[in-house]
């Protein structure tokens, strides 16, 4: 329980101190940071079934301006209402990727990028992998765009060998959201999103496995309150590593830092 507890408060100090520039604050001077929010910093609460999941992530620019980037991401599942509080997984993700544009429309090259859980014997699980994914979107008031994400595993633990058939080899998503926020509104900065993919099945596309995730963020109009809230439900074979051969549904609720 206390190995639980002081992983969340490293994940609270951490998301505190990164300071994203994609919303800066109006009026105020930008002062160039080589750190950024990857994938966003979160921590959602389920059910006793689905436990409470967190992630937390940063990229760092490599040189300045020239769009190279070493990532890190990791997502927790944590097991809170168990009387020992236990972490049950925790997987690690680090990459190195070039990107060019900017967080709404860009074009992104993934080098590397390898995920484990950091387990050993049955439970291992980890994996290798290269992508190419582009973002496109139109809007400056009410953005609305499509992600698209293909990758070639090119190393798999022989635990987790057949993975790429339960969640195939690419990942699709559609998101529409408010990019400013408009007068006389109690919320803003509202987002909803569904991405997913098949299994890779004979000719790329097996309905029967697959995974989607719907997610929905906003953000109350509060001075005090400034993490979004954020609810996302996922279905499918994926979500925790050691068990991608399971199918699972979820649903939890809490917050995020974008």
């Amino acid at each position: 329980m206390k190995k639980a507890h002081a992983l969340l408060i490293l994940f609270i100090f951490l998301a505190a101190n990164i300071h994203s520039q994609e919303n800066p604050e109006e009026n105020a001077p930008i002062a160039y940071s080589p750190f950024f929010i990857h994938k966003g910093n979160y921590i959602i609460f389920g059910d006793y079934e689905d436990q409470v999941k967190a992630q937390f992530g940063f990229k760092y620019e490599i040189f300045k301006n020239q769009g190279f980037f070493l990532a890190y991401n990791q997502i927790m599942f944590w097991d809170y209402y168990d009387e020992s509080s236990p972490v049950t997984e925790v997987t690690f993700s680090p990459e190195l990727f070039w990107s060019y544009g900017d967080n709404i429309n860009f074009l992104r090259l993934g080098f590397y990028e390898h995920k484990s859980n950091g387990k050993d014997l049955l439970t291992s699980r980890a994996w290798d992998r290269s992508y190419l994914q582009f973002r496109v979107s139109t809007g400056d008031f009410f953005n609305m765009g499509l992600d698209l994400k293909g990758f070639y595993m090119w190393n798999r633990a022989p635990e987790n060998r057949d993975i790429d058939e339960y969640t195939g080899f690419y990942e699709a998503e559609i998101f529409f959201r408010f990019l400013k926020s408009g007068p006389n509104r109690l919320t803003d900065k509202e987002e909803l999103y569904f991405r997913g993919g098949t299994g890779k099945g004979r000719y790329g596309f097996d309905y029967e496995k697959g995974w989607l995730e719907a997610g929905f963020k906003f953000r109350i109009v509060l001075q005090s309150i400034q993490p979004d809230f954020y609810i996302q439900m996922f279905y499918g074979y994926g979500e925790k590593l050691v068990a991608y051969n399971e199918k699972d549904f979820s649903l939890r609720i809490g917050f995020i830092l974008k």
